[in-house]
């Protein structure tokens, strides 16, 4: 930072002093001082301070949340020395490491026997050993100088200090008077004692606004004593945790007893749509929430917007915002590669006013901090929290990235849970934590209710898989009659990880198997959904199965059981009950399963799926799971699936398939039709048809489909990049990422596709098919169908959905319709989705898909009622 004038946190405070002496300044449970009784009371403080050797260059503060550890703080500050705030209630060995850690040899405050005894050697200075001093002159203090240490534990439990400059306080102050807009009549409760991070710039910036600051040690206190004090006091702001605000406003009832409080700001956890309906059922017309991202590395608030009572949201996680002049955000999936609009990544912090780092530990620092050659005095802050863009250009704040787990290979932010979870009426507080299990990840989600709620295990879950893709239904449901918080107020996760005393709402397994082919289909879940909790009754995918797990189980079933069944069985058959009575009944042929319901809804144009290469009709789940309950979904299931069915060999001969299907579901049009990849080629070829035979077709939509040659390699490649091409075959589409692993991979696979072409191409038949090879069956089928299509131009519409992270265009032509040029003569519509190829189908992506393909699907409905309409 470059040497100019500026407001330092000092000259604030100063200001405000010598602007209205008489103004109430500091207000805590025993006194109230003035701006003149605080000056006066600092002075005494910096004058003793002033006094101590320069050896005593850092300077700690133990004393209890009153107005004399203000005092203290602005007295350390006032002497240009660096300030440590101690936390008195936690364990005397973690506050003399912190000591030691530090090099302090001076604290302000009390406990000088407990220190010494515990190893640490220092003097200790007491309040009242202090007398009244004169107050220091007018200085100047640089920018870069030390300001205060905060302690942050991280997610590795290990104490780091983060070293703060009165640079990065002051931006830190005028953050937080944007944000509130602080008046010299605003009265603004502190209830976290200045061992907290964002306490101490909450001091600074109340304080330079000339107004109250009123303190409170909530750590103790029930909450009806907190919403009193609240009210007693005449609070005006406050700023506190989103899991306070919800316990406080539950505790008011809905009563607005804060007539004078005008804005609180939310931050440290991820704040949702249901704490701003609680907020607003207790505080009065307009109020402000704000809900922010502050930063103990940056030292400041780097993101925040404002919500007002009374406005909508149509979302359950309120955003962020965005960041505000000289400070860049960014998210990046991984270092130097930003994320696409709506994909979770780190977020990443640049700005002139970031500090250097952590105390002492110069290889901590180089992790999450670098400076920014090409910006002079820019630094940047990898955060280790995740977020993501939305599409209205602001930051959704997902939590930590450390307590992202992974369920069945896809990203869950247990945030976004824990809103669904709030938003169930009776549900007082919820938290959910990622337990490791086997080789997966589980769920487990905590959940306080109110006194007067019922709710099985049975009904949470059909609340949860309302809004949330069954893999992210938590797998067990823990009753607690409270949770765990830290001092800072955030929940105590690493507590609840460890929690087994609680009363467990797990999966509806109370029947056990009474017979031989139940308790082997047990066993053959069990292994497939890597748990021992499974019962009769419970349905599979809400207990945490996907399509993974269930071709595990299936390979199982035809292995142990001599029964062959496809995966879309389960649609029909999810609990292990329905399944077993299915296979006693040996009822089921692939006629059956021909075209799978997803959901019968209510209009009389329904949407038909075709899946991709490889794929079966359950692919469409989640998509369906996602559009309007009124929209019918059907899937067609791919002959061939079974292992006993002849594979067809050509587009033209699945079309002809399909069609007969589907002119038996639906005799006549308008037709409505959708594939994924190679299923979107398939589905193109279904609408021509249609068409020839006078049909009308009224969509066509390509999930990622590849028309033509795309992707034409390009021409004069280098041999290094000819080489990469060649090995592209052993990485999935649309994958960028090309390692050993990858390649490892590809090669053992290479094999079995060898052995299956020369399989396919002498007509060799093996039926069974073995069931883990089928889909390579399939797969291969559909490759070789795809390279003998001739494509031809159809003379209606299409809407291509095309992935926004395309085959590397240094080594393929870049086509923004992806081959699709001049096929669809009555236009192509272009719709980008934030994903790679092979996620177009996976959460969060299929959302987004989802929603964009009802925008669609809703546009065609209102155009072919208008005419009815007019006429």
């Amino acid at each position: 930072m470059s040497d100019r004038t500026w407001p330092s946190v000092v000259d604030g405070w100063r200001a405000s002093c010598a602007k209205h002496p008489d103004r109430i300044a500091i207000e805590d449970e025993v006194v109230r001082w003035t701006y003149r009784d605080l000056e006066q009371r600092v002075s005494a403080w910096s004058a003793r301070i002033a006094e101590l050797p320069e050896s005593a260059k850092n300077i700690a503060i133990q004393m209890p949340h009153n107005a004399e550890v203000v005092a203290a703080l602005l007295g350390i500050l006032l002497a240009r020395r660096p300030a440590v705030a101690l936390d008195p209630t936690h364990p005397i060995a973690h506050r003399v490491s912190q000591l030691q850690f530090c090099d302090i040899t001076v604290l302000l405050g009390l406990g000088e026997t407990e220190l010494r005894d515990s190893g640490w050697v220092g003097s200790v200075i007491a309040p009242c050993d202090i007398r009244d001093g004169k107050l220091c002159s007018p200085f100047s203090i640089e920018p870069d100088s030390l300001a205060y240490f905060h302690f942050t534990s991280g997610s590795s439990g290990n104490s780091k200090a983060v070293a703060l400059p009165h640079g990065t306080a002051a931006c830190g102050v005028a953050h937080l008077q944007a944000m509130f807009g602080f008046m010299e009549t605003d009265r603004h409760a502190l209830l976290s004692p200045l061992a907290v991070p964002a306490s101490t710039v909450q001091v600074l910036a109340v304080l330079a606004a000339g107004a109250t600051l009123c303190l409170f040690e909530a750590r103790d206190r029930s909450l009806a004593a907190i919403a009193a004090w609240l009210r007693d006091r005449e609070i005006t702001t406050l700023q506190t945790v989103p899991s306070l605000l919800r316990a406080l406003a539950r505790e008011v009832a809905g009563r607005k007893l804060w007539p004078t409080l005008r804005a609180i700001k939310l931050g440290g956890e991820p704040a949702t749509a249901t704490d701003a309906r609680l907020f607003a059922s207790c505080a009065w017309p307009d109020a402000l929430l704000i809900n922010g991202l502050g930063l103990t590395e940056a030292g400041f608030n780097v993101c925040w917007s404002t919500w007002r009572c009374g406005e909508g949201f149509d979302r359950e996680l309120l955003a962020i915002g965005r960041p505000p002049a000289n400070l860049e955000i960014a998210v990046e999936s991984s270092p130097g590669s930003p994320a696409a609009n709506g994909e979770v990544g780190e977020i990443v912090v640049r700005s002139p006013f970031l500090p250097n780092g952590y105390w002492r530990d110069p290889a901590r620092t180089a992790e999450v901090y670098r400076d920014l050659p090409e910006r002079p005095g820019w630094r940047e802050l990898r955060t280790g929290d995740a977020g993501r863009w939305r599409g209205d250009g602001l930051l959704e704040y997902r939590g930590r990235l450390d307590e992202m787990v992974k369920i069945r290979g896809c990203g869950v932010a247990p945030s976004e849970v824990e809103a669904a979870l709030l938003a169930v009426d009776g549900v007082v507080a919820a938290a959910v934590v990622g337990v490791a299990e086997a080789e997966t990840s589980r769920l487990h989600a905590f959940v306080q209710l109110r006194a007067d709620a019922v709710h099985k295990p049975e009904d949470l879950r059909t609340e949860l898989a309302k809004k949330l893709p069954r893999y992210m239904v938590p797998s067990e449901m823990h009753l607690v009659g409270s949770l765990p918080y830290l001092p800072n107020g955030k929940v105590d996760r690493a507590s609840l990880s460890q929690n087994d005393g609680s009363v467990i709402w797990g999966r509806q397994s109370s029947s056990e198997p009474n017979d031989s082919l139940r308790l082997q289909l047990v066993r053959l879940w069990q292994d497939a959904l890597g748990s021992t909790d499974v019962g009769i009754h419970d349905d599979f995918f809400a207990v945490g199965g996907d399509s993974l797990a269930a071709a595990t189980m299936f390979a199982g079933v035809e292995r142990f059981l001599g029964v062959h069944l496809p995966v879309s069985t389960l649609i029909e058959a999810p609990t292990i009950e329905k399944l077993a009575e299915k296979i006693r009944r040996s009822d089921w042929s692939e006629e059956n399963l021909r075209l799978v319901a997803f959901r019968l809804g209510h209009t009389p144009r329904p949407l038909y799926y075709v899946p991709g290469a490889g794929g079966e009709a359950i692919e469409f789940r989640h998509i369906a799971s996602h559009l309007d309950p009124n929209q019918p979904c059907f899937a067609f299931q791919p002959q061939g699936v079974d292992g006993w069915q002849p594979l067809l060999r050509t587009i033209e001969a699945m079309a002809e398939r399909y069609l007969a299907v589907l002119h038996e579901h639906q005799p006549t049009g308008p037709y409505y039709l959708c594939g994924c990849s190679f299923g979107g080629v398939v589905a193109f070829e279904m609408a021509r048809r249609l068409t020839a035979l006078g049909q009308e077709v009224g969509f066509v939509g390509l999930f990622d489909t590849y028309g033509g040659d795309y992707p034409r390699p390009r021409k004069h490649l280098s041999f290094r990049k000819k080489l990469r091409l060649a090995l592209r075959q052993y990485s999935s589409i649309g994958d960028n990422k090309l390692g050993w692993s990858e390649v490892g991979n590809g090669i053992c696979e290479w094999w079995q596709v060898k052995r299956i072409r020369l399989d396919l191409a002498v007509g060799y038949r093996r039926l069974p098919r073995p069931y883990r090879d089928r889909y390579l069956y399939l797969r291969e089928t559909a490759f070789n169908a795809r390279r003998r299509y001739k494509f031809q131009p159809f003379v209606g519409k299409v809407h291509l959905f095309r992935a926004t992270v395309p085959p590397r265009l240094d080594l393929f032509e870049s086509d923004p319709l992806v081959g699709w040029g001049g096929m669809a003569l009555g236009g192509i519509k272009v719709c980008d989705i934030p994903c790679r190829h092979d996620g177009m189908l996976l959460e969060p992506n299929v959302t987004i898909l989802a929603k964009k393909l009802s925008a669609y699907l809703s546009e065609i409905e209102k155009a072919a009622v208008a005419p009815c309409l007019a006429s």
